[in-house]
Parts: C-alpha cells; sequence; structure tokens
C-alpha cells in the first residue's frame, strides 16, 4: 500500500465522510459496503456522498461535510486534476484528507498539507499480474489460442479512462508483460469505456461480430 511515512495527527476519529465518485461504479461500491460493515463494527459515524462523476458536485459537497462537524474526509476524487482545491479546503478546517483508488495527477499537492495522502496499490501490479495470466495461459496451448493461426496474440482492449492513471498503467503493463515473456501481440480493437458496462458490451458485441467469433 502506498501512504506517505510522516504520520496524521492523533485524533479520535469518531465522524468519518466518505466521498464517493460514482455510487454506480462497481469497485467504488464494493469500498462503500465494506467501509460501512467497517463503520458499525468499529461504531463509527459514516456519512456518505455521491458525486455522481461530477468534479462540481464534488467540490460542491466538501464545504457542507465540513460544516458537520466530521473528524476526517475520504475521497475518491473524480477528477485526479482537482486535488489541490480540495486539499485547501481540508487545509483550512484542519481536516486530515485520504483519497483512494484514484490518485492525484500530481503527487506534489500532498507536501502542502501534511493531513493529506494517498492509499492504492502500484499502479502497474494489477497490469503485470493480468499479462502473467495471459502469457501463462497463452504458453499452455498456442495452437489452441492462436486460432487464425498468425502466430500472434491477438487482443481487444476495454479501457477505463484516459484520466485515471491506474487505468493508463494497467493498459501498458499488461500488454508489456506478454511482450516480455516473448509473444508477439496484435491489437485489433480498443474502447474507451470509462467504467461503463453497457459500452464495454457494446464494443464486445461489435467486436465478436466484426471478427466473427
Amino acid at each position: 500500500m502506498q501512504t506517505q511515512p510522516k504520520q496524521l495527527k492523533r485524533r479520535m476519529m469518531r465522524m468519518q465522510q466518505m466521498i464517493l465518485m460514482q455510487y454506480s461504479d462497481t469497485y467504488t461500491s464494493t469500498v462503500r459496503s465494506a467501509l460501512e460493515k467497517y463503520a458499525g463494527e468499529m461504531n463509527l459515524d459514516l456519512n456518505l456522498q455521491d458525486a455522481q462523476n461530477n468534479q462540481g458536485m464534488q467540490n460542491d459537497q466538501i464545504p457542507n461535510v465540513i460544516s458537520r462537524g466530521v473528524d476526517v474526509i475520504l475521497m475518491n476524487i473524480v477528477d485526479t486534476g482537482a486535488a489541490a482545491n480540495v486539499i485547501d479546503q481540508a487545509k483550512a478546517a484542519d481536516l486530515p484528507i485520504i483519497f483512494f483508488n484514484r490518485e492525484p495527477e500530481d503527487i506534489g499537492v500532498y507536501a502542502t498539507y501534511d493531513q493529506s495522502r494517498f492509499v492504492g496499490t502500484k499502479k502497474e501490479d494489477a497490469g503485470i499480474i493480468q499479462g502473467d495470466m495471459i502469457a501463462e495461459l497463452w504458453n499452455t496451448d498456442v495452437a489452441k489460442y492462436d486460432r487464425n493461426g498468425n502466430g500472434k496474440l491477438d487482443y481487444v482492449m476495454l479501457h477505463g479512462g484516459l484520466d485515471n492513471a491506474e487505468a493508463i498503467a494497467r493498459t501498458e503493463y499488461s500488454v508489456k508483460t506478454i511482450e516480455e515473456a516473448g509473444i508477439e501481440v496484435n491489437e485489433i480493437g480498443m474502447q474507451i469505456a470509462n467504467w461503463d458496462s453497457e459500452k464495454a458490451k457494446n464494443a464486445m458485441d461489435a467486436w465478436l461480430a466484426k471478427n466473427q467469433l
């Protein structure tokens, strides 16, 4: 897990505010459920806000959150380039703010406030794991998976979003890991689905029809 080395101030935290990018996002919903369970077990007051994937709305939610007298803000930021403004508001209120899932583009913003943090995995790790899994499967039976016999691993890529550093790294390192395993790859399709399952399904249906799979 990535955190900044300097410790947060010790506080008795009983009221936490969680501002989520979008309730309908599957991963966000999973985190939300886990935190709600934990808050119940620890007798913490957890308040939730849905930004509906709108940074303007998320910005407007912050003053309201602060006015409630919360002890800490957990932030799944919509626009990773907007962290400086968010941190400034938390700093003015002397509130710790912890970003998760979507890391601010400029990690230098943490230096402006010693009570700000990001918690997450290394961006490239998930891509490396994905690439290793695909390479291992391919090498178990190349003849089976090389359906057109061109000696290449033809693939399509569903991309979460170009504004998400984690998605960009997963995309890059998944393919790079396959290539480093000695497998020649060939991209035949790419779709930016922006975490929208319907967009992803439509893209997949089109690819399957086009390639007669």
